[in-house]
């Protein structure tokens, strides 16, 4: 079972419709906007990258208020990738390159004063055979090290304290039960369209996990919130 799940293919599947299906879209602009106000005070050029930049709605909002902010977008779906040129074209933006990689393989170079992992990106990592909290936590000793000194991490991720079977964002997923260990928030959801199933992974956290990474990783937190089925986090580098 383990080998046909794919965390890639259900995210270039859901990529038309992926913004019109997912009512979080938005609910986290407000800290992004507050730390780049911030950030702007002692850093008149920050350098942001957004892991997991999906259809680039975080990027572009912010990237129009912002002009002075150099910003990277990185995803592991060229389909969402394609759908987020479409709209920086549209819209004129030049502050904002996209990278096309799995961040599990290969880390986007670089320092950055604001690092975002938005929509669950964080939790839904995966590489087959492999225990996903050290997939996660090496991850986020990258972002780390990636993080300027004061700069800022801020991760939206599934609150497990919230699941239930009608709280995934798609209405074309399903959590299968079966396969999943709800009691470490490691779920495995099948997403349906146009008669194709793709499997795949997703954690969904507990608010321990979040204290936990920033005693691994040497970041304080600073600010957590519950919003809807997700916690917002930010921490912070000393």
């Amino acid at each position: 079972m383990e080998k046909q799940i794919n965390s890639r293919d259900v995210f270039e599947a859901l990529a038309k419709d992926y913004i019109r299906e997912d009512t979080h879209w938005g609910s986290d602009l407000d800290l992004i906007k507050a730390s780049l106000d911030e950030l702007i005070k002692t850093e008149p050029n920050p350098r942001w990258l957004d892991l997991g930049c999906g259809a680039g709605f975080h990027i572009a909002a912010m990237a129009e208020l912002y002009p002075e902010v150099s910003i990277v977008g990185v995803d592991h779906s060229q389909q969402m990738l394609n759908a987020a040129k479409y709209k920086i074209k549209n819209l004129g933006l030049k502050n904002i390159a996209l990278n096309n990689s799995d961040i599990t393989k290969k880390f986007q170079e670089g320092k950055y004063h604001l690092i975002t992992s938005l929509n669950n990106a964080f939790g839904n990592l995966y590489v087959s055979g492999t225990d996903q909290n050290e997939i996660r936590a090496g991850i986020a000793g990258k972002i780390t090290d990636a993080l300027c000194s004061k700069g800022c991490l801020i991760l939206s991720v599934y609150n497990i304290e919230k699941f239930n079977e009608k709280s995934q964002y798609c209405s074309n997923v399903t959590v299968v039960e079966n396969l999943s260990d709800l009691a470490k928030g490691d779920l495995i959801a099948e997403y349906r369209n146009k008669g194709k199933k793709v499997l795949y992974y997703t954690h969904w956290f507990s608010e321990g996990e979040l204290r936990e990474l920033a005693k691994e990783t040497g970041l304080k937190i600073d600010f957590l919130e519950r919003r809807m089925s997700r916690f917002l986090v930010r921490y912070k580098k000393d």
